[in-house]
């Protein structure tokens, strides 16, 4: 028997994809006995993943934003407080290039280099003016109009950070630990400037990449790692023994030549220029692998020699490990031991982009293809349950 598959012209993979199911039937053609199989899902290529603390997004190919999970300050962007266990469209908004998410907001980038924001606003984290929450996206303003040229957006717990052309950064939100680099600790509902850390009047220039944790946040800079905020875990600065807040950015001490960071929470990783990976700040629930279990370690390099080219995301309660060649491997670690334990997840595709939340994680393959794991009390694993997961999962985005 001839066999004859039939899928629509937009599917990314000819063969059914993971957790999906195909319909076989059984045809006759002019005498000729044909099994004619149907795929039940056609999906679109995403481009881009990011993930808030208890919400997930996706942003397709075609720059439509895709959110599920907590919805509780309207992050999800669908016009609704409804939490979400699959994807639904933010609504009023295309055209994106990566999106990312805190406690209880969603913040996006337009391919035009605008930001926009979405979900709870008392403390000015939409950076759009107003301390007034919304459940559709809003532009982030400056003090003197629409904050452009951005290149780079992250969110911490309710304050966010861009990243633009030039190598400034922006910062808007609570500003109680002094997580907006301003010299004091208030709170902007307009996106700043951050400051120079030589020059309390001057502005920080040449930065290449920006991370935030819950209440810190964190700039690339010449191979440098300039941290300011909170320091209640060692997360600004370790080797600080009397834990000092930070209002403006300060050299984060004993790292050698960094060329990416991530952060996420009270704990942060860089990568240096031979590929290797430390890590410094919380480790009381095991974010930090090997001996490092307890508040203010490192910064400390990581023994991934099992990695063939490792990428490391930061999340909350855990860290996210991609091998991106050899063995191709997931490794998840979170505080729930009886959730996730440190283990190995076998996978046949390579993947491009990751990042964690608070005890869950998304990441992309290079198919196009969002996958989850972690916790899923609030549906932030997009599978269509509120089952916990400690494997990966495929989410059916449309």
């Amino acid at each position: 028997m001839a066999v004859l598959e039939v899928r629509a012209a937009s599917c990314a993979s000819p063969a059914p994809l993971p957790n999906q199911t195909a319909a076989v039937l059984a045809v006759d053609v002019g005498g000729t006995s044909l099994s004619v199989q149907v795929l039940r899902h056609c999906l679109h290529r995403y481009r881009a993943v990011g993930a808030g603390y208890f919400h997930t997004l996706a942003v397709r190919e075609d720059g439509h934003l895709f959110a599920w999970g907590q919805n509780n300050g309207g992050q999800l962007g669908d016009g609704t407080y409804q939490s979400r266990a699959t994807p639904v469209q933010v609504q009023g908004i295309a055209g994106v290039r990566e999106a990312t998410g805190g406690l209880d907001f969603t913040v996006i980038l337009k391919e035009d280099g605008t930001v926009w924001s979405v979900g709870a606003n008392n403390y000015g984290q939409l950076g759009d003016g107003t301390l007034v929450s919304r459940t559709q996206p809003v532009q982030v303003q400056t003090a003197t109009g629409p904050l452009t040229n951005v290149v780079a957006v992250a969110a911490g717990g309710h304050h966010a950070l861009a990243l633009t052309q030039t190598g400034a950064v922006y910062a808007w939100g609570r500003g109680g630990k002094g997580q907006l680099g301003q010299g004091q600790y208030q709170k902007s509902t307009v996106a700043v400037r951050v400051h120079d850390p030589g020059d309390p009047t001057g502005w920080l220039t040449g930065v290449t990449a920006i991370a935030t944790g819950y209440e810190s946040s964190y700039a690339l800079k010449g191979g440098a790692v300039y941290s300011w905020g909170d320091n209640g875990h060692g997360q600004v600065d370790p080797t600080d023994p009397g834990l000092t807040k930070r209002n403006l950015p300060d050299l984060l001490p004993n790292l050698p030549t960094v060329r990416k960071i991530s952060v996420k929470w009270n704990t942060g990783f860089a990568q240096d220029a031979n590929g290797t990976w430390w890590a410094w700040g919380c480790g009381v629930w095991n974010q930090i692998p090997g001996p490092f279990y307890s508040d203010y370690s490192g910064p400390a390099a990581l023994a991934l020699n099992n990695f063939a080219s490792p990428l490391v995301a930061a999340a909350g309660f855990g860290t996210l490990f991609l091998d991106q060649g050899g063995q191709r491997t997931v490794w998840f670690r979170a505080h729930d031991q009886n959730l996730v334990a440190y283990q190995s997840y076998p996978f046949a595709a390579s993947f491009r982009d990751a990042e964690g939340g608070f005890t869950h994680a998304v990441f992309l393959d290079e198919e196009g293809r969002v996958w989850t794991v972690g916790e899923n009390g609030d549906g932030q694993l997009g599978d269509g349950t509120h089952v916990d997961r400690n494997h990966i999962v495929f989410v059916a985005a449309p």
